[in-house]
């Protein structure tokens, strides 16, 4: 009896049982047939269903990036608006915070992240709405100058008003984005840092060492060498505390939204505070150069002043929006206002520094609030 044999498939050919492949055209046989059919089905099964999702995917990727353009431009244009607006009043925190997110929608749509461009833009619609009709409000109320000589926990103190004003930059620092409203309730702050005299005596008070203090300083000049827990100490002392950041940088920018007081220029700021070009390398007596809107002297240059927060770089994105008191713990604490030995391009208002609060140096002093 001959032995039985096997048809290939694919070209014909006759072919012992068992055996794997056709000689001829090299095609599995038996059940391995089978199986590469049904591989070869599966593979072409999700070849076509993966191209059908790919497809579908990218259309609705397209469609999304189209929508979020148009939303763009019609954003862009209600935010035109209502900056025009501002150009006859004091400009809403809202409309300077709608700019802000802006800025961010129109970077995420660059990089692809459709979703979240949309969400933001939702979110400057609704800022532009509640913009629509507010007033401007005053942001401080200064009282009359203090007499020369007086304490700094005495007359000396500026009171300013409750209100709202935008915190942070728009364009610069990593750690000073995003920009954002601030609401603070009312508060008082000194005019001028804590001077040498004034601390002396609260040294004499208390029976606490005095540190020494630089070549160049005087009675007249702010205290330098203090501790963040020293500077505390003090303004506990007189019944006051160290200012938060928040309210630091509300009565340094006394309403302005220019990153440099005065004109917005770094050439106008000679004339409100000592730099590296203009200092000769040495702190001067506080309150020599020009006071600020709300009364405040050497708010930036002269020496830099520590406040009562704890240091994080990206604080300002978890920020409460009223009355923040920075983060609950930390290993620096925020130092503001730049100092004498400082380049102009670092006394911004909305600039932000660090140093341990166990640090004592020569640009660094403080002034109290309440």
């Amino acid at each position: 009896m001959s032995d039985f044999v096997v048809i290939c498939c694919n070209c014909g050919t006759e072919v012992k049982p068992g055996t794997p492949r056709c000689p001829l055209c090299r095609e599995p046989m038996g059940w391995r047939r089978v199986a590469w059919v049904l591989r070869r089905g599966v593979f072409y099964g999700l070849l076509v269903s993966g191209s059908a999702v790919g497809c579908f995917w990218a259309w609705d990727y397209l469609h999304r990036g189209v929508d979020v353009y148009q939303q763009l431009e019609e954003v862009n244009i209600s935010l035109e608006a209502a900056q025009n607006d501002c150009a006859s009043r004091t400009c809403p925190p809202e409309v300077l915070q709608a700019k802000s997110h802006f800025e961010e929608a129109r970077r995420q749509s660059a990089a692809g992240y459709h979703d979240a461009a949309l969400k933001i833009l939702q979110t400057v619609r609704e800022l532009l709405r509640r913009s629509q009709g507010l007033q401007a409000t005053t942001v401080a109320t200064p009282v009359p100058e203090a007499a020369a000589g007086a304490a700094a926990a005495g007359d000396g103190m500026v009171k300013i008003a409750p209100g709202e004003f935008v915190m942070g930059s728009f364009e610069v620092g990593s750690d000073e984005r995003p920009a954002h409203s601030i609401a603070l309730g009312g508060y008082s702050i000194a005019a001028r840092e804590v001077t040498v005299e004034e601390y002396q005596r609260y040294a004499r008070e208390v029976r606490q060492s005095f540190p020494d203090q630089p070549a160049w300083s005087s009675p007249k000049h702010p205290v330098v060498f203090i501790t963040w827990q020293e500077a505390k100490a003090y303004c506990e002392h007189q019944g006051m505390r160290l200012p938060t950041e928040a309210e630091w940088e509300r009565a340094a920018r006394c309403g302005s939204t220019r990153s440099f007081i005065g004109d917005g220029s770094q050439a106008g700021l000679d004339r409100f505070a000592w730099h590296r070009g203009n200092s000769q390398r040495a702190a001067h007596p506080a309150g020599t150069k020009a006071r600020n809107d709300c009364f405040l002297y050497d708010a930036f240059g002269n020496v830099a002043e520590w406040v009562s927060d704890w240091y994080a770089p990206d604080y300002y994105a978890a920020s409460p929006p009223q009355n923040p008191a920075g983060p609950d713990h930390g290993d620096d604490k925020v130092v503001r206002g730049g100092a004498f030995d400082s380049p102009v391009g670092s006394l911004r208002g909305s600039l932000r520094d660090k140093f341990s609060p166990d640090s004592g140096r020569e640009n660094i002093g403080f002034r109290c609030a309440k």
